[in-house]
């Protein structure tokens, strides 16, 4: 997509070395393949700024269908689906020669009708129009839920930003991150003689959707690097643009291409092997392994730790595939809810090294169920109880 993209706003070669780019970052070589949304909703993102600007272009039924049809995928596939329709709203308005407010109102209800649609998903699946649980993840990651508790951040804005440019200058790779700043710079020049072109604007538009992304879900972002996968696709094009403008011709272009990969390629060939030997997912992959084996399909499990969800959760979810739970009771509130644990959750799996229980509930649980220890997950079967 960043290839068809690029090339429609502006040539091929510009869209090949973007391309090439992205794919050799760090963040893609190593993020790419896993199990989570965000491997998979850039592409639609891209899809929406591609028909859009078809649609832009010329004016057709078929473009605008298309077009209508990009939006609601890229909202089904994650949150950041829904900041493509506000980006794209105020590029009409400010570049169409006709503004017609009919499109715009167009979007804007099928955002409103595609969440809707995602609520009946999930009341379909749950029972519920809009579970708890959800609510609280974006609480969460938005950090409000630490605001409105009274809790300290985590972290300052600067320490949020140093950790955050520090990461897009590992993954990003630093001479790309070198030709990023060259092209602000040049932008600021650009903008001062108001010579910004529609599909300059619309590049500009992507990645201020990467940045909301990142600031909007802080807590997430903290977390989580590959946040920053949002922001890669602005930031490729923005480089093999800059590099292109340096090329005067073919052969350059070619040898700035090559020079600039091989670069990237001996700039992170240490740091990428580093992360491969990386086991700290392991046991996540490790436990859902387990999970899978020894449970049925519509069988879930509770996680007795908060710490080893925010670490595990994902890799444990994909492989165990199966419904999982957390929290931190005491011993009083597990023998108060014993019944409803032993009813709805077939397992009670304690990370051992991230541990926060009292040490009553884990001999509680030791004396009364079976237990098997998988890595340094202890796993409590609630259907064996012991005599």
């Amino acid at each position: 997509m960043i290839y068809i993209l690029v090339k429609k706003l502006w040539n091929k070669d510009e869209a090949l070395m973007a391309s090439l780019l992205y794919l050799n970052t760090p963040l893609i070589r190593y993020f790419g393949k896993i199990p989570v949304h965000e491997t998979i909703t850039p592409f639609f993102i891209l899809l929406v700024f591609y028909s859009y600007w078809l649609w832009f272009k010329k004016n057709s039924p078929k473009k605008y269908l298309f077009l209508m049809v990009s939006i609601f995928l890229a909202e089904q596939s994650g949150w950041p689906g829904f900041y493509c329709v506000p980006l794209i709203s105020f590029h009409y308005l400010v570049f169409a020669k006709k503004q017609k407010k009919s499109p715009i109102l167009a979007w804007w209800l099928l955002s409103f009708l595609s969440f809707a649609f995602f609520l009946l998903t999930i009341y379909w699946i749950t029972g519920k129009f809009l579970p708890d649980g959800l609510w609280k993840i974006f609480l969460t990651r938005t950090a409000i839920d630490n605001f409105n508790k009274g809790n300290p951040p985590l972290f300052t804005p600067l320490q949020f930003l140093t950790k955050e440019l520090l990461w897009l200058r590992v993954y990003f790779t630093r001479i790309l991150s070198f030709l990023v700043i060259a092209w602000i710079v040049n932008l600021f020049f650009a903008l001062r003689k108001k010579k910004v072109k529609p599909e300059d604007s619309l590049l500009i538009l992507m990645g201020i959707l990467g940045l909301v992304h990142i600031l909007l879900f802080r807590h997430l972002a903290w977390f989580h690097d590959y946040m920053l996968a949002y922001l890669f696709l602005f930031l490729a094009i923005v480089v093999a643009k800059f590099l292109f403008f340096l090329a005067n011709n073919k052969l350059n272009y070619f040898v700035l291409l090559m020079v600039m990969l091989i670069i990237m390629y001996l700039e992170s060939k240490n740091f990428l092997k580093a992360l491969e030997s990386n086991m700290d997912s392991y046991p996540g992959y490790e436990l859902g392994i387990f999970v899978h084996q020894t449970t049925q399909g519509k069988e879930s499990v509770f996680i007795g730790c908060l710490e080893a969800s925010k670490i595990y959760g994902v890799y444990f979810y994909y492989y165990a595939d199966r419904i999982y739970f957390t929290g931190e009771p005491s011993l009083n509130d597990f023998l108060s809810q014993e019944k409803f644990y032993q009813e709805n959750y077939k397992q009670f799996i304690v990370d051992v090294n991230h541990n926060r229980l009292e040490q009553k509930l884990m001999n509680y649980l030791a004396n009364n169920y079976r237990f098997r220890k998988i890595g340094q997950f202890q796993v409590f079967d609630l259907r064996e109880r012991l005599k």
